[in-house]
């Protein structure tokens, strides 16, 4: 593998070795837009890469790659603290088995860098393409700040957006009483200063705002709570710990018959399974809740009702038609 950057465009051609002759494979090109031609002349030649590795992702899957280059891109791979954009395009480029050699032969190299090499025309317009767009008016940062203050204390926080959309998330604490007037502008004066030390030069502000209509402490309703609900386990419960049993003799001869399948452990209602351990028994609110967890959360396998029953057995609860529930 060949590559070449040129200011306006970049160039690569895979070739293939054989009987130490090399055959030009396939060979990509394409013009640099917007911030790619501001790049440093090694991110440009490391774009050229991984531009040909997208486009022969096949090859570059199914084949050892050398790149044979004079430039140190091996290294600014292996350290790219100083760009995102390099340690992005080091993880994406460490899934192929790629090699960096020193450039030997300029056969292939020939081919690439005339590749790199806009005609005449095309290169006017890429020239008159860029005097437009210095001329245009300057792209510009976006600065999101919000800041509050409160009896436990104040803060703020910040989002600064470059021009390819990376975001950089900023947050701050203040060990000093403030307003929140004062909040805001902490929150703005501290963004201001991140945009300087990462050479922004055109910032355009947006503050986040909310307004209240009323106090949050005004005009609040809670709901009573209820100590006092009866559940299909209140009479087991009962008999369990009590030994009182339902007024009507239907309902007790069923409750005797199924009390020795259940038992009281720490005030908690547990259910001898068949093949289980013994399952905890839940309300059929709690269990729809465990039934659409197991159907269709992260670990959901939208399964049919027979399946979803036998998973929520083995989940170790139980609740009076759970098979209806997961029909």
């Amino acid at each position: 593998m060949y590559l070449a950057a040129s200011p306006e465009a970049i160039s690569a051609v895979l070739a293939m070795e054989r009987e130490h002759q090399q055959t030009p494979v396939y060979f990509v090109s394409r013009a640099l837009q917007g911030p790619e031609l501001r790049y440093p002349q090694l991110e440009k030649l490391v774009l050229a890469l991984i531009y040909v590795a997208r486009r022969l992702r096949r090859y570059f899957q199914a084949h050892h790659i050398e790149v044979l280059t004079s430039q140190p891109i091996r290294q600014i791979l292996l350290k790219p603290e100083k760009s995102s954009r390099l340690a992005k395009w080091a993880i994406e480029l460490g899934e192929h088995d790629i090699d960096y050699k020193p450039r030997t032969s300029i056969k292939g190299q020939a081919l690439a860098d005339f590749l790199a090499e806009m005609p005449e025309e095309e290169e006017a317009a890429t020239s008159q393409a860029t005097k437009q767009e210095l001329d245009a008016p300057p792209e510009t940062w976006m600065l999101h700040t919000d800041g509050a203050a409160s009896k436990e204390g104040s803060g703020a926080g910040l989002v600064l957006t470059t021009l390819e959309g990376e975001e950089i998330t900023y947050a701050l604490r203040f060990d000093f009483q403030t307003t929140n007037n004062e909040a805001e502008y902490e929150a703005l004066l501290a963004g201001m200063r991140l945009a300087k030390e990462n050479g922004v030069k055109h910032l355009l502000r947006i503050v986040l705002v909310e307004v209240l209509k009323e106090r949050s402490i005004d005009g609040q309703k809670i709901a009573p709570i209820s100590t006092t609900t009866t559940t299909w386990m209140t009479p087991l419960i009962d008999y369990l710990t009590q030994g009182l049993l339902p007024s009507d003799n239907a309902e007790a001869r069923k409750v005797k018959v199924r009390a020795p399948q259940y038992a009281m452990r720490n005030d908690t209602l547990y259910r001898r399974g068949h093949l289980e351990p013994w399952l905890k028994c839940i309300t059929p609110e709690e269990g729809k809740t465990v039934l659409e967890e197991i159907h269709a959360g992260e670990a959901g396998a939208h399964e049919g009702a027979r399946a979803l029953t036998g998973k929520t057995l083995r989940a170790g609860v139980y609740w009076p038609g759970i098979h209806t529930d997961a029909t």
